[in-house]
């Protein structure tokens, strides 16, 4: 038997052959893994970026991360990853860093391109050795659309949220209004029905029918307070108030305020009183005087209203050209959550229904109002169970030749002969308050119940008047038309307008159409004496 023995020698070499063979084999494979590796490294959409954990240093970036970061290969190769960071984020960055066990997925991040524009990236990374350096391998999602959409998507939400709160906080300040103001017209008028159905019982003592007589009064005046300050408000909201600037004396504006409620005041045992004007040179202003004493009005109203002892002080001055008019009280105060809310419409600091005070709740808001269309505006300052002061701040506007415009059509009615003064009014409760009042006066009074009918009488007695009172709203033929047809053919003749509108539209139509005047319901003994002393007097006296 034949043995086939080989040499040691040659057996080493074989083998040696082998291995290198398969080392090149690996090498090859290795290199080749290693392109590809650096092929999809390269052409992956995504920014890519390798950093060593120690140093922080980039230490490798794919070509997506080059041209989405807007750095060149030598530019980035000097950056730590803290570089691509929005400055105020590197803090929290290094807390998350400083986690033993970082997640491979990192959540969402802002980062900084290098033209400034901040991005929200996805961030996904794990741990590796790179060049035998700890290091993070770290893939970056650019989902800056998404959060944008989420975050427009959630202020949209907020904004849904904050709109519905603020419509059902509007329908129930509107229900607590509307129940306000049906108290505060349903009040006066049980009031006033009730104290007339009183005054038709007989037996009634003259004390006991002046005292009925006093409180329907009272009632009416709360009703129209009321209707006035709807209207008011309602004239606000359709933007139909106008500026109208005239020359005041404010100094006489505040006397006579205070004149007019200190009874009013003293009845409460309040000491209503100036606590200081300007000097004569300087109360003379242009402003509008129907804003400004309305302001002034309200603001001492709500005063004696809210304070039940102690003192009202109404007070002006200027600084810095800008005329401030106080009105301090020792009053209740009012809480400060509620300061701002005091002027919303439809708001009152008290809206239960156990409130101690009436009111429509809108004075405030008309002041506010008002003191904004005079370029001004208003202020509180107050302490609770201490007090309050209301600052009206408009500016100064000083007059150096002022023109007194004060009306002059008070003084007694003094003429030779009797008036004859012709009223076209359809309504004859209006009619006969009307008689009643001229009556009194002694002036002969003729009615048309129409405007169709006045123009015939007044044609039939070839307008023998010296004055006519035309309501505007008549069936047939209306105030306007009749009022027309009338100046057509007796020009000199002085017509006042009779109206219950009182919105600026209305008041220049009438101004536009040939009215002399006009006087808005309800009429009061004194505005048709002076209207009669304006007009039918001169007329007469020609």
């Amino acid at each position: 038997m034949q043995y086939n023995i080989h040499h040691p020698n040659h057996i080493d070499s074989n083998q040696h052959n082998c291995e290198a063979e398969y080392i090149s084999k690996l090498e090859i494979e290795l290199r080749q893994l290693k392109e590809q590796y650096y092929r999809l490294y390269n052409s992956n959409p995504q920014p890519m970026v390798i950093y060593d954990k120690e140093t922080l240093k980039i230490l490798d970036a794919n070509e997506a991360a080059f041209n989405f970061y807007g750095y060149t290969p030598d530019e980035l190769d000097h950056l730590t990853i803290l570089n691509v960071r929005p400055q105020e984020d590197v803090e929290m960055m290094m807390q998350h860093l400083a986690q033993p066990n970082l997640p491979s997925n990192s959540g969402t991040w802002r980062h900084i391109k290098r033209n400034g524009e901040i991005v929200y990236m996805n961030i996904v990374a794990h741990d590796i050795t790179f060049n035998g350096r700890p290091a993070r391998y770290v893939v970056t999602s650019d989902v800056t659309n998404e959060v944008l959409a989420r975050e427009k998507m959630k202020e949209m939400m907020d904004q849904l949220i904050t709109a519905k709160q603020k419509a059902e906080e509007s329908d129930r300040l509107k229900t607590a209004f509307l129940a306000n103001m049906s108290h505060e017209i349903r009040t006066p008028m049980n009031g006033i029905l009730g104290f007339m159905e009183l005054l038709q019982q007989p037996g009634l003592s003259g004390d006991e029918r002046d005292e009925y007589i006093r409180l329907v009064k009272m009632s009416g005046e709360r009703l129209m307070n009321t209707i006035k300050d709807i209207i008011d408000i309602s004239k606000i909201e359709a933007g139909a108030v106008e500026l109208k600037e005239n020359q005041v004396d404010i100094n006489k504006m505040l006397i006579c305020q205070c004149d007019l409620f200190k009874a009013e005041a003293e009845k409460k045992n309040i000491r209503l009183y100036i606590d200081s004007l300007l000097s004569y040179d300087k109360a003379k202003i242009t402003t509008d005087p129907y804003k400004v004493e309305t302001i002034i009005i309200n603001l001492v109203k709500n005063a004696i209203k809210f304070t039940s002892k102690g003192s009202i002080a109404l007070s002006c001055i200027v600084i810095d050209n800008t005329l401030q008019i106080k009105v301090a009280d020792t009053g209740r105060g009012i809480q400060k959550e509620h300061i701002e809310t005091i002027f919303d419409r439809f708001v009152q600091a008290n809206q239960s229904y156990s409130r101690d005070f009436e009111g429509s709740g809108l004075g405030l808001s008309i002041c506010r109002s008002y003191a904004e269309m005079l370029d001004g505006n208003i202020s509180v300052e107050s302490i609770p169970a201490k007090g309050s002061v209301f600052t009206l701040s408009i500016p100064y506007k000083p007059v150096e030749n002022y023109r007194n415009t004060d009306s002059k059509t008070d003084q007694p009615i003094e003429v030779k002969r009797k008036l004859n003064i012709f009223l076209a009014e359809d309504d004859d409760v209006s009619f006969l308050l009307f008689k009643s009042i001229v009556t009194n006066l002694g002036i002969n009074l003729t009615r048309a119940c129409d405007g169709q009918e006045a123009i015939e009488i007044i044609e039939g007695n070839n307008c023998n008047f010296d004055l006519i009172f035309m309501d505007l709203k008549m069936p047939n033929l209306d105030g306007y038309e009749a009022t027309r047809r009338i100046k057509k053919r007796y020009p000199a003749i002085p017509i006042i307008a009779i109206t219950a509108y009182a919105m600026s539209d209305d008041i220049t139509r009438i101004k536009n159409s040939g009215f002399q005047d006009y006087i808005l319901k309800p009429i009061r003994i004194d505005q048709i004496s002076q209207l009669i002393s304006k007009w039918a007097i001169s007329h007469h006296d020609k």
